[in-house]
């Protein structure tokens, strides 16, 4: 049924004249004089009794002319709703992030763009790399941070953030502890301390023990604060993330370096038709990428 049609049923049912509802309508008459005839035919009943001059409602075209307003005003308040909608949608970034988002910076970069752009909103979901990118593949998020690990390629719509590396923590008094680079075949055997199994991490790691053929024996995986009792307790040797690495250090354990190393990069991948608020997003994002690789530059040197 043509809404329009609608609204010219009522706008004549109203003025009751042929001439003053097609003027009020912008149409000609006898094109509203087709839309009611068809109006009429899709309902099965006559609406109005014509006379000469003037439209008179028939008994159907007074039962049916509530329901028409009805249906219209509901018709126009969905598309003020839709409207209002795609108008804030314009104005949020909506954004995936992987567990652990102050690894990456996210939370960082989060906050610093809702401060430079107080009249756009942020909405964050938050899951693993792998529904992510699901999300990514799918439309339903076009902005998400993003996780490769080196042997793995990164998407075409990718900013760059950083590169991280996977170490070991262990006891002090651990054989392995006196020396700063630990050999992965020297884990076969050993007690490991490791992240969630849905962590990317943990299977950046099992990935590469099982391309080497080593078989630790985990003992955990989960929580990295969860981690730090095993971990003091001398249960074993936990692999992380360098700077999740680095809050466990105290003075009974120490941080070694892994050979070969299981590094992997981590930015933002993005989709594409993003809407303004996500092109602001982007762009802000690449400049306080590039901003936060200088500084790390002019520290080192």
């Amino acid at each position: 049924m043509e809404l329009s049609f609608l609204q010219d049923f009522v706008v004549l049912a109203e003025t009751q004249k042929f001439s003053a509802a097609a003027q009020k309508l912008h149409i000609s008459q006898s094109t509203l004089s087709r839309h009611i005839q068809a109006l009429e035919a899709e309902l099965g009943c006559v609406l109005f009794h014509r006379t000469t001059r003037d439209m008179e409602l028939s008994a159907y075209g007074t039962l049916y002319l509530p329901y028409a307003r009805k249906i219209l005003h509901t018709a126009n308040t969905a598309e003020l709703r839709l409207r209002d909608y795609s108008a804030r949608q314009e104005k949020t970034v909506q954004i995936g992030v992987v567990h652990n988002p102050d690894l990456y910076q996210v939370s960082e970069c989060l906050m610093a763009f809702q401060s430079a752009f107080p009249d756009l909103s942020v909405s964050v979901t938050e899951g693993t790399v792998s529904d992510l990118a699901a999300e990514l593949t799918a439309g339903r998020l076009k902005l998400i941070t993003m996780v490769c690990a080196q042997w793995e390629q990164t998407p075409e719509n990718f900013v760059f953030a950083g590169e991280r590396r996977l170490c070991a923590v262990l006891p002090r008094v651990h054989p392995l502890a006196s020396s700063d680079t630990i050999s992965l075949s020297k884990l076969n055997g050993e007690n490991l301390i490791l992240p969630e199994k849905n962590n990317v991490l943990y299977q950046y790691l099992t990935h590469v023990l099982n391309e080497l053929h080593v078989h630790p024996n985990i003992i955990y995986h989960g929580s990295s604060s969860g981690a730090s009792v095993p971990l003091h307790s001398g249960m074993g040797i936990m692999i992380q993330d360098e700077a999740i690495a680095a809050l466990h250090l105290d003075s009974d354990v120490v941080q070694c370096k892994l050979e070969p190393c299981v590094s992997y990069t981590f930015g933002l991948a993005y989709g594409e038709e993003l809407s303004t608020a996500e092109k602001t997003f982007v762009r802000f994002t690449k400049q306080r990428y590039q901003e936060c690789a200088s500084k790390i530059e002019i520290s080192n040197k």
